[in-house]
Parts: structure tokens; sequence; C-alpha cells
């Protein structure tokens, strides 16, 4: 399981360029202690993401306790080390039959999801480009008035009705 002959190169966080034992007290443990941004988890993708990179990060510390056994003179005691990490790999072992368990499920959850967020994206551009018409028509009939207004070869152009006394009876 443990590949003794050489150690991985360690993960290192995004956000502060450590190494994976630095990570643990600059990041508390945020998603980015696993060396990747944050994203959404309701995704199967993104879990299973998560998952193979927890898993890959026991695998690192595993393979840096074989290292310290093989190559120290003095092995530092790491059975509660090694019952941590067997305790995640068991607890991930689960995690991950859990999610094929309900992968077809979530999957169609996810589909379905973007397609209502999809929808409403195209209501939203829709009502947006229909204000955005009615703006443009309104503008456009007042350049009209104000154009008929001011030329003078046409109907509207001695017409000046601020006062509030034009009457249709005068005509």
């Amino acid at each position: 399981m443990v590949n003794s002959t050489a150690l991985p190169p360690l993960l290192s966080c995004r956000r502060c360029a450590s190494s994976v034992a630095a990570k643990a007290m600059h990041c508390k443990g945020e998603a980015y202690a696993m060396g990747f941004a944050k994203q959404d988890l309701s995704t199967v993708q993104a879990m299973e993401t998560a998952f193979s990179m927890q898993l890959e990060f026991i695998n690192v510390i595993n393979n840096l306790i074989t290292y310290d056994k093989e190559h120290a003179e003095m092995p530092e005691k790491t059975k509660y080390l090694q019952a941590f990490c067997d305790t995640q790999e068991r607890a991930l072992d689960e995690a991950l039959r859990l999610l094929d368990k309900h992968k077809e499920a979530l999957l169609a959850d996810e589909a379905s999801r973007k397609q209502e967020e999809e929808q409403k994206r195209k209501a939203e551009q829709a009502r947006i480009k229909a204000e955005n018409k009615k703006k443009e028509e309104t503008k456009a009939i007042a350049q009209d008035l104000k154009k008929a207004k001011e030329d003078a070869d046409s109907l509207f152009a001695d017409i000046d009705d601020t006062d509030g006394d034009f009457d249709e009876k005068d005509c």
C-alpha cells in the first residue's frame, strides 16, 4: 500500500504556497488545506475530487511515516497518527460508498437544478431585453415627437400646447 522507496511530492496550498506540514496550521482546515480552491461541494464531481484529494493526503502522511521508520535513527512514535490515517481512510471509503449509492439521484438533481438555473437565466435575459426594447421605443417616440415639433415641414411645427389653452374647437 505504501511506496517506501520514494516520498510523493508534497501538496501545496494555493493560497499561501506552503507545504503540507505548514498547511494544517495556516489554512485551519479550510478547503485550501487539501490544495484546491473552495468550491461548491454539491456537485458529484466536486465531491469525488474532494474525497480523492483527501485520500491522497492520507497517503502522503502514510509515506512520511514509512520514510521516518526507514531513515530516522530514532523513529517517532506514530501509533496515533497511523490510527488517524486508518480512521480517515475508513470514513472516506464509507463516504465514497454513500456517494456511489446515491450517485444517480444526485446527478439527476444536479441536472434538474442546472436546467432550472438555465431557465431562470434565460427568463431574466428575456425580461432585460424586453425592458431595453421598451426603453428604446419610448426614446424613439420622444425623439420623433421632438423632431416633429421642431421640423418646419411637419404638421405639428407651430403647435405649442404648453400654456394649456389649446382647444380642438379653435381648429
